[in-house]
């Protein structure tokens, strides 16, 4: 009888964390906004300064469509290793691909994102 009740709390639990991993996939898949969402997401809280026609001013930098695009679209360092096998790892290791992770920089960057609603030095924030 005692090996009966472990058994099903054991497959309780297995179908437990089941229907947790399948209901979380669903939540997270029906989270993602179209590229137009996003853009109204961005759009309510975004400082127009230089004006709507140009979102990314004073920068040079653009996107193909002139709308702001999601920090998921941007293909990550990894994917850059695989061929520039030298030049990857002496990146990895800078000042500048760690930059974003030294808390001072954060808060002054995230200081000036507050101020200005832009940042020149992390064109994730600026394009995102």
């Amino acid at each position: 009888m005692k090996k009966r009740v472990v058994k099903i709390l054991v497959l309780a639990i297995f179908v437990g964390f089941g229907m947790l991993f399948v209901g979380y996939n669903k939540i997270s898949s029906n989270d993602r906004m179209t590229p137009d969402q996003y853009q109204d997401f961005v759009s309510k809280t975004y400082d127009f300064r230089f004006g709507t026609d140009k979102p990314f001013s004073p920068s040079n930098a653009t996107t193909h469509d002139g709308k702001f695009m999601s920090s998921e679209n941007f293909i990550s360092s990894s994917r850059c290793a695989t061929c520039h096998t030298d030049a990857h790892p002496q990146w990895r290791e800078s000042a500048h691909a760690n930059s974003f992770r030294e808390p001072f920089y954060q808060k002054n960057v995230n200081d000036l994102i507050a101020q200005k609603k832009y940042c020149f030095y992390a064109a994730l924030r600026v394009l995102s």
